[in-house]
């Protein structure tokens, strides 16, 4: 039997423009405005934390004018323990680069971006 392939998170395959999930995720805490780590549930009674890079939009680093005030807002609208939906579009040094739901519809890069404390970024 031929073993399937594995890819590496640096050989992401880029003509794959595919996204994966959603996965249910619990937020622990944010490492800064676009970037946080979760619970993600995976199936098989897994639970693995993992780092999300939030999709489309760019915050300030922590030691830049802003970057606390960015990772502040991002941990008062996923407090440790909201519950979220994440769809994967690959991954960025160790994270997974996702789009963010939580339960009631709302969608973080969008919310972010609207307070002031990120833009989107231009592909």
């Amino acid at each position: 039997m031929a073993k399937p392939h594995a890819f590496s998170s640096s050989a992401w395959p880029k003509a794959l423009p595919i996204s994966y999930g959603p996965y249910p995720v619990v937020m622990d805490h944010a490492r800064d405005g676009d970037t946080f780590e979760c619970f993600a549930s995976v199936g098989f009674d897994s639970y693995p934390i993992i780092a999300v890079r939030i999709l489309g939009i760019n915050c300030p680093e922590l030691g830049e004018p802003g970057g606390a005030e960015a990772k502040a807002f991002l941990e008062a609208l996923m407090p440790q323990g909201t519950p979220a939906l994440i769809r994967t579009h690959g991954r960025s040094f160790d994270r997974w680069v996702a789009s963010v739901l939580l339960a009631d519809g709302t969608d973080v890069a969008t919310e972010i971006v609207r307070s002031g404390f990120g833009v989107w970024l231009d592909y």
